[in-house]
């Protein structure tokens, strides 16, 4: 009893801190890294000011009502991040933090989940050691801490996963009916799942079917929540393949139509490429450098033995259940796994963020290889003392590069120059309408690509003033005006919010006309009177 005792708080301890580390992994520096203060990738600003709009007017900043795919820049967003940034910014107001908690509040879930499924499928100790691993592999780490929506499909699917796995253990109807609707919730967090998770499913029906493991009654409660969220997705899809035209559905939810449908980005001819590069974007690096650092991996190099010892083994170990006529729970996570795999190499350019739902089947294989290894060996605390010594160097000196850099950057993306947008405008406008007190604003900046959208979501405007598609210098929104005035306002009527790059105009108005100056953000300065 004492020994059961101590052993329980052992396991307790190594839990909460397992927990606390996650929870600072996650949220620290999480308003600044991987992009820098007042920075965020072009898809995250997109769809914070589309979270704005549907939170305040409940249409999209192309008027959209309640879409369930966003235009954001035209070709399409998934819904499901910026419906969670919605939550986000009506609980802790429009941020950077704001807007990428979500991301980690999913991620804490998906730790939790990950936890009852390995303990299901092994035990409570190699559950912990899945945590360990999801919480310091560089791939989790990264995509947890910024908000591109895609990267809730990795989230997501290790819930939908835990759910099926405890729905066929306990043969109980509520987890198989929380497994559809988290299967259904997933098809929203990227447009890849349309085709992975109904093959996947497809595929489990029909091996539970085979074990007799599966009844009516619970098919209904797998297929009645995923379709109730699955059509509305098709009906999109249908408009967007011109098979429907563009309508609204009861004036709540509107399907439009865009202008170019990405299904080009499908094609066998993709297939001898990616039988190479794929393998390279899973375990190394792609050419973005908020995905992954080549020089430690998406998990780390020294995962990699033990991700192939994994799927060696628990191979081996299910098709000796097959043989048996056993059903081998591993088999779910295999194949899921063959049908990810398979169906990414027929995609243009599988990056990280593309084939970001196989990460939760690798980091199984990892620990089940980890299990295989221990197995092998007498004196397993020397072993693990050595793996974990192992790993906290690896994370360590992971750590150090990915929180130490204010914006991550590498030769094939420049961020700053390619896919970062820089909020500094926009919070620079929201003080400058503070100082105003309702004088009108006059926005001289140099470069307005990008720091209209900033500007807009910074200061609440509305979508019906504001038109992403106008040039800056001909939209006026929201008491900020931007253009360059033929004549300043030498009265102190208007309050100039300038951009440092016209610094002469800054110089004119405080040294020759008494103006004063707010330069609360390095490259812009709020002129007043």
């Amino acid at each position: 009893m004492e020994d059961k005792k101590y052993k329980n708080l052992i396991f307790a301890g190594l839990m909460a801190a397992v927990a606390a580390l996650f929870a600072v992994t996650r949220l620290y520096r999480l308003d600044i890294v991987p992009f820098g203060p007042y920075r965020m990738h072009i898809d995250e600003l997109g769809a914070a000011y589309d979270a704005f709009c549907i939170s305040d007017y409940g249409v999209d900043q192309f008027l959209y009502r309640m879409p369930v795919y966003f235009k954001c820049f035209g070709e399409g967003q998934n819904a499901l991040y910026t419906y969670l940034a919605v939550i986000a910014f009506r609980l802790g107001g429009i941020s950077i933090f704001s807007f990428r908690l979500p991301a980690v509040i999913c991620a804490a879930g998906a730790f939790a989940a990950l936890f009852f499924m390995v303990r299901d499928l092994l035990d409570r100790w190699y559950a912990i050691v899945a945590l360990i691993l999801m919480t310091v592999m560089p791939v989790f780490m990264m995509s947890e801490h910024w908000g591109l929506e895609a990267y809730l499909m990795m989230s997501f699917v290790i819930i939908s996963m835990a759910f099926q796995i405890r729905a066929v253990i306990t043969n109980r109807p509520v987890y198989y009916a929380l497994a559809g609707t988290f299967w259904g919730l997933t098809l929203y967090t990227y447009a890849m799942s349309y085709i992975i998770v109904p093959l996947f499913l497809l595929a489990s029906f029909i091996i539970l079917l085979i074990y007799k493991k599966l009844s009516l009654k619970n098919i209904l409660m797998v297929g009645i929540p995923l379709i109730i969220l699955g059509f509305p997705l098709l009906l999109q899809q249908f408009v967007m393949m011109g098979v429907l035209k563009p309508f609204s559905l009861f004036g709540v939810i509107d399907f439009w139509n865009t202008s170019h449908y990405r299904a080009d980005e499908i094609s066998p001819a993709f297939v001898p490429e990616n039988l190479i590069m794929s393998f390279k974007y899973t375990y190394v690096a792609d050419r973005s450098a908020y995905d992954a650092n080549a020089t430690y991996g998406t998990m780390y190099y020294i995962s990699i033995p033990f991700i192939l010892t994994g799927m060696i083994a628990s191979a081996y170990a299910v098709i000796k259940d097959v043989r048996a006529g056993v059903l081998n729970l591993w088999l779910f996570n295999w194949m899921f796994f063959l049908v990810a795999r398979v169906f990414l190499l027929f995609v243009k350019y599988p990056n990280i963020n593309r084939i970001n739902g196989i990460f939760p089947a690798y980091l199984l294989f990892a620990v089940y290889g980890i299990m295989t290894v221990a197995g092998k060996i007498r004196k397993k605390a020397v072993f693990f003392a050595v793996l974990c010594l192992a790993y906290m160097i690896c994370f360590l000196s992971f750590s150090k590069y990915f929180y130490s850099h204010d914006g991550l950057q590498n030769d094939a993306y420049d961020i700053g120059d390619s896919l970062g947008c820089d909020l500094e405008a926009g919070a620079a406008a929201q003080l400058a309408k503070k100082i105003a007190m309702g004088k009108p604003v006059c926005a001289m900046l140099n470069d307005g690509w990008r720091r209209d959208l900033s500007i807009a979501l910074y200061t609440e405007t509305s979508p019906y003033d504001f038109n992403r598609d106008h040039e800056p210098h001909d939209t006026v929104y929201n008491g900020l005006v931007w253009e360059m005035p033929e004549e300043l306002d030498l009265t102190g009527g208007t309050v100039y919010l300038i951009d440092n790059e016209l610094s002469h105009i800054t110089s004119y108005l405080v040294t020759d006309e008494g103006f004063s100056v707010d330069i609360t953000y390095p490259d812009f300065t709020v002129v007043y009177k």
